[in-house]
Formats: structure tokens, sequence, C-alpha cells
């Protein structure tokens, strides 16, 4: 089992404001407290089955959420295979915020 990262650590607040600067708009931290969401995340499984397709907040993304934080380390990979990270996060969130943008998935407001 590898892990691919950066290699730097990154909190969900910084992911968020990244995030947020990319998309020009101002960040709004919204905490759902777990009884409040558990449901919504329940009838987003029944559905995403009864329908066919993924959910957009299924069980696994509930977990991760639930995390306060995750620690994850490339040291393996560079060691076994010489991986070396070539975009750092706010590079990655550029690509992958364009890709959703472009898709229609996201708004941005710039």
């Amino acid at each position: 089992l590898y892990y691919l990262s950066d290699g730097e650590a990154h909190s969900w607040e910084d992911v968020g404001r990244r995030a947020s600067e990319i998309l020009g708009v101002r960040p709004r931290k919204v905490r759902i407290p777990t009884p409040v969401l558990f449901p919504g995340v329940l009838a987003a499984e029944i559905l995403a089955r009864l329908t066919g397709q993924a959910p957009l907040l299924g069980f696994g993304k509930f977990r991760e959420l639930r995390q306060s934080y995750w620690v994850c380390s490339p040291e393996k990979a560079t060691g076994e295979f010489g991986f070396h990270p070539r975009i750092d996060l706010t590079k990655g969130l550029e690509e992958t915020i364009r890709w959703y943008l472009k898709r229609g998935w996201l708004r941005g407001g710039r």
C-alpha cells in the first residue's frame, strides 16, 4: 500500500481556503452535526442504489469528513520506486477545480 502526497501537511481549513481563493469566493465554514447529516447521507445512498448512480455524499465520504485529520507519507513510494510529487496542493486543486468548472459541477465567483 502506497500513499502519494506532496509531502506537506494540510489542514481541512487550508484546503478550503486555497480552494476558495482559486474559485474567487469567500469561504464559509458550516458545521453540520452528525445526527443531522447522517439521515441525508442515508437518503443519498438509497437514492444512489435506486438510480444506479454514485451518491454525492455517501457513507465513505461521511466517514472521511468526520475525521479530524488524515496523515500519510509518500516515503515508502519514494524509497521503493523513486516517487517524487510533481504537483503540490495548490496546483492539484487548480486542475481539479478547473475540471469541475468545465463540466458545470461548480461555479466560481470570477
